[in-house]
């Protein structure tokens, strides 16, 4: 038996499960395993470009303990006309802060992200240590890597994992 959708779903079905994504946030959320010690070592220009929304950023870089790390450079989907896969928000992040966008380089943990960076012109650092396999975020102009304390070397060095 197969079952198919006999439509689009009613208006506000999430609402039923919006107490349990925001507990799970809540009590689940946490940041990436060696996001802070990559940070610590950049020494480029850094930003976040996101398909969420201003609202939800705030909440998760604030609640990771991420959000004054960026501050003043965080960009959302809902800033451009078309949101990833489309390169729209990062050629918007580059133009903002003034940089050109294959000087640029994008750290994506999805196919859709990886597209959109690839798209702009930038190489991509696709982070595989996620829910996203390396499979799906390899190919050409991607470093694909899995510890997150590995990227600022990557970035430096220019090449491949």
């Amino acid at each position: 038996m197969t079952l198919r959708p006999s439509g689009p779903p009613d208006a506000g079905w999430d609402r039923k499960y919006e107490p349990w994504y925001r507990d799970a946030f809540e009590h689940g959320l946490t940041a990436v395993d060696g996001i802070v010690e990559a940070l610590d070592k950049l020494r480029l220009p850094h930003c976040v470009a996101s398909s969420g929304t201003h609202a939800k950023m705030r909440r998760t870089l604030g609640q990771t303990g991420l959000w004054h790390r960026f501050e003043g450079r965080i960009f959302s989907a809902t800033d451009v006309a078309n949101g990833k896969p489309a390169p729209d928000l990062f050629l918007h992040a580059a133009g903002t802060l003034g940089a050109a966008p294959e000087r640029c380089a994008v750290v994506e943990d999805s196919a859709h992200g990886v597209q959109a960076a690839r798209s702009a012109g930038m190489h991509v650092f696709a982070y595989a240590g996620g829910v996203t396999p390396a499979d799906r975020l390899s190919g050409p102009g991607t470093t694909v890597f899995t510890d997150m304390r590995q990227l600022p070397g990557l970035i430096e060095a220019g090449r491949p994992a």
